[in-house]
């Protein structure tokens, strides 16, 4: 049977989604003061898989992700859901 232990420390990442360049880089200089400094940021990538989000953010929706370097405590993931 498995042993209870404390969870490791994990990598954040966020993935972005707008139709807007400049939101995504807004987005991005707001997230790296609450995050601190990207490890890896992906390009921009069109996202057109589903039109789920066209009335919300407009049309056509871009991709980014971006993975930070400090690592976190996985227990602390719903509050940076509700922050973000």
């Amino acid at each position: 049977m498995g042993k209870v232990k404390e969870p490791e420390p994990a990598l954040l990442f966020i993935g972005l989604l707008s139709a807007h360049a400049s939101e995504l880089e807004n987005a991005q200089q707001i997230l790296e003061g609450e995050f601190g400094g990207p490890l890896l940021v992906s390009p921009v990538l069109k996202w057109d898989y589903s039109g789920y989000y066209r009335d919300e953010l407009g049309w056509p929706l871009m991709r980014q992700f971006t993975f930070f370097e400090n690592f976190i405590d996985p227990g602390s993931l719903a509050d940076i859901k509700i922050r973000t």
